[in-house]
Parts: C-alpha cells; structure tokens; sequence
C-alpha cells in the first residue's frame, strides 16, 4: 500500500496522506515549529454521518473542500483512517496565526457548506437527523488566550 492517496479533480491532484505517515508528519511539524520559533496549525475534520451510507464519497468532498483552501506547503492526510481527515499548515507567524486560523476556518466552512449544502452550526437540534461535520483547529504553540475554534457542517434530512 502507498503511503498516499490520490484523486483528480479538476487538474489538481491533491495528495492524501495515510494515517501513519500524517501522524509521523504532524510530530515532525511540531518538533520543526519548536524549534524554529515558527507557528503550525492543524484542522481536524471528523464525521458523524447518519445520512451518507457512501463514507469514502463523503470523505471525498472533505478533501476537495481542504484542497482548495491549502496552499502548497500545507499537509493533507487521515488522522484516523476513514474517521478524521487532517490539514497541517506549518511555518505560520505566531503574532499572525489567530488571523490566519480565522481566514482559514471560513474558507473550510465555506467550501464544506457548498459541497454538503449546509452550514456551520456550533448547536445541533437532537431532533434534526443530519449529517455532521466537525471541525476543530489544534495550534502550536498553543495560543493562551484563544479557544479552539469549532463548528458542525448540518443538512437536515
């Protein structure tokens, strides 16, 4: 098995990591970060589907939505294997990074919204069975006066 998956789509190619490499990559892009004084940002996406019985189509639009978002120094790949997809991006300006991770996080909510015809909501009605998409960014170093940023991608049935 390669250690990376790719898909055509529209004449890019975006490159997807397999677990054990992303996570071998995420330890070296925190260690890197450390030690160069640089900032790195790490959005989880995860999937709590109860309306798509195709998982790998739904994983699909995810990778489109953060391959137009990435630039090409950005890392996509599983987190956990057909569970959470992740997005490094590495060498950010710490005094910038609260900025970025906002941009970032609303173009991913933007993509995410038009491919799944939903928006982010942080509340989920328990009586509206939807399909959920949860985005959570990690950073490093830790930003002390910021809370991860969060939200559910919902369509109603």
């Amino acid at each position: 098995m390669s250690s990376c998956a790719e898909r055509k789509k529209g004449g890019i190619v975006p490159l997807v990591f397999d677990e054990d490499i992303f996570r071998d990559t995420v330890t070296r892009e925190r260690k890197r970060a450390d030690r160069s004084g640089l900032a790195m940002a790490m959005l989880l996406i995860g999937a709590q589907d109860s309306l798509h019985d195709n998982r790998p189509a739904l994983f699909a639009g995810i990778v489109d939505a953060m391959a137009a978002v990435k630039s090409d120094i950005d890392i996509v790949g599983w987190f956990e294997r057909e569970s959470i997809m992740g997005l490094i991006v590495p060498d950010l300006d710490p005094a910038d990074m609260a900025d970025i991770c906002e941009r970032l996080d609303s173009n991913i909510r933007k993509e995410i919204a038009t491919r799944f015809e939903g928006t982010f909501r942080g509340i989920v009605d328990p009586d509206v069975r939807s399909s959920r998409i949860t985005a959570i960014w990690r950073r490093r170093p830790p930003d002390p006066g910021s809370v991860s940023v969060s939200g559910t991608v919902c369509r109603a049935k």
